[in-house]
């Protein structure tokens, strides 16, 4: 196990000054400090040229135009808060916050919305990028994000982002100084309120006049959203800071295992002699929550959740994906081919010869997107699904007659079996796949014809509950055309 998967591991086993004013906020009685940007005010320059590379880091892989869309990285900069809370931060997630002081910051944000504003649905996902390698990872643009008319903008609100670990510092400014040596986030604990900020420099009420991020774009919905590290960070957004400033319509809180993170000024992630740590909040995500909610876990992080398991709400949903593990394959074969575009070494995030046969988390994000869209504006829940069935941490989980999790929500992978999934904690952040023998593939499907039928079947029906989105059931059934089933001995 790599270094970092030991750091994410570890992560889901352990859990300048300004008066005062009397602003209240909606619904919260929160102090603010006087002075910062939060509710408009900063400013926004771009679109970013230039530089040593000429392209913003982590830009899209591939001609974006292909797919109808423009990708543009602009600087956003202000005055942001830092908010401390007023109690323990407790697991029910009913956290109160005052914001104590404020500090200066210029940071950058990525935006890829339609070249058409007839292509767009309205709604903006926002993705707080991830920093847990040193750098910053885009773990939620799923293609059927742009399939489906989002827009998409990654925020980069943490120091690691912009500066990287002392060893070995891959952050933006070491990655490209003559384009990003001017920005600047003095501490950590500025990140949730710069998140704030960057969502509203993009939403409905964006700042009309002026360069607009958005094209002119009209703005319905903005979604927050964040996977693994920054999955931690959202939650704890959406238990102590959505509340004050009302910024979101939803909040995606993907694999992350019921871990919160603090509001300390220190940077949440470091690296000491060749280890990553980092500091975790045992949590849930409120169920008194001003917005919607989804939160997906895999077999990697369900075992580990406990009483911090959610229960579905009128604002909640909570699935867990039998098969998956915190790493899908797919997803991280293209962030690795970004990075060895963007000359970022690392191993983290390389995938197994078997990605073809694992169950993709994401996938299911995408589908949620469409999901929580529904849940707003009529008020159709997405369908409750049973978790999956739990012994306890060290055990995992109960099995099915084929060697896989019993319960949470069941892809074609799982449905339909051509392999085992061993997934839990004890594997580390991947899964360990043991294909079927040419023996039981052939007592389970007489013909290849007769697998096909049957993820064909699976597939739709995913289609129709909206768990999967319609182009990824025709990717199942195209490759279950392909699969290798073994034909039946004659004679």
């Amino acid at each position: 196990m790599n270094r970092i998967s030991s750091f994410l591991l570890a992560a889901f086993v352990l859990a300048s000054c300004s008066n005062l004013s009397n602003k209240i906020a909606p619904e919260h009685h929160a102090q603010l400090v006087d002075g910062a940007t939060t509710r408009g005010g900063f400013i926004i320059t771009g679109p970013i040229q230039g530089g040593k590379h000429d392209w913003p880091f982590g830009a899209y892989f591939g001609n974006i135009s292909d797919i109808g869309y423009i990708e543009e990285e602009y600087f956003i900069e202000g005055i942001a808060q830092h908010y401390q809370p007023l109690d323990k931060l407790t697991k029910d997630g009913k956290w109160s916050l005052e914001a104590i002081s404020t500090a200066p910051y210029k940071t950058r944000i990525l935006v890829r919305r339609p070249a058409e504003s007839a292509k767009f649905n309205g709604i903006v996902v926002v993705e707080w990028a991830n920093v847990s390698a040193g750098f910053e990872i885009s773990l939620l643009d799923s293609p059927g994000l742009y399939n489906e008319g989002f827009a998409y903008v990654s925020v980069s609100a943490q120091m690691n982002g912009v500066y990287g670990f002392e060893e070995n510092p891959q952050g933006l400014i070491h990655w490209d100084g003559e384009r990003y040596d001017s920005l600047n986030i003095p501490h950590d604990g500025l990140s949730y309120d710069i998140f704030t900020q960057a969502a509203r420099a993009i939403g409905k009420d964006r700042p009309k006049e002026g360069i607009d991020p958005m094209g002119g774009l009209d703005v319905q919905k903005v979604f927050a959203a964040g996977a693994s590290q920054s999955g931690s960070r959202v939650l704890s957004y959406a238990n102590g800071v959505q509340t004050i400033e009302h910024t979101f319509d939803a909040i995606a809180i993907i694999v992350n295992s019921g871990r919160g993170t603090d509001f300390d000024r220190a940077m949440a992630h470091i690296k000491e002699n060749g280890e990553t740590k980092v500091r975790t909040v045992l949590s849930k995500a409120r169920e008194d929550i001003n917005c919607k909610v989804f939160i997906i876990n895999t077999q990697t992080e369900s075992s580990a959740l406990g009483g911090l398991a959610q229960r579905d709400t009128e604002s909640i949903c909570s699935w867990q994906v039998a098969g998956a593990a915190h790493f899908p394959p797919r997803s991280m074969a293209i962030t690795s081919q970004k990075l060895e575009r963007d000359r970022i070494t690392s191993t983290a995030f390389s995938a197994p010869a078997d990605a073809l046969r694992a169950v993709e988390w994401p996938y299911i994000y995408e589908a949620a997107l469409v999901l929580i869209t529904k849940w707003i504006d009529d008020g159709t829940q997405p369908p409750k699904i049973p978790p999956l069935a739990t012994i306890n941490i060290l055990f995992g989980y109960w099995k099915d007659a084929y060697g896989n999790a019993k319960g949470g929500v069941r892809l074609p992978e799982i449905e339909v079996p051509i392999a085992k999934y061993d997934i839990s904690l004890m594997q580390g952040l991947g899964a360990k796949i043991t294909p079927f023998t040419a023996k039981q593939l052939l007592k389970l499907y007489p013909s290849h014809q007769d697998y096909v039928d049957k993820v064909k079947a699976a597939a739709l029906r995913m289609a129709e509950l909206g768990i999967i989105l319609p182009y990824v059931a025709e990717q199942y059934i195209r490759e279950a055309e392909t699969a290798p089933i073994p034909a039946p001995l004659e004679g």
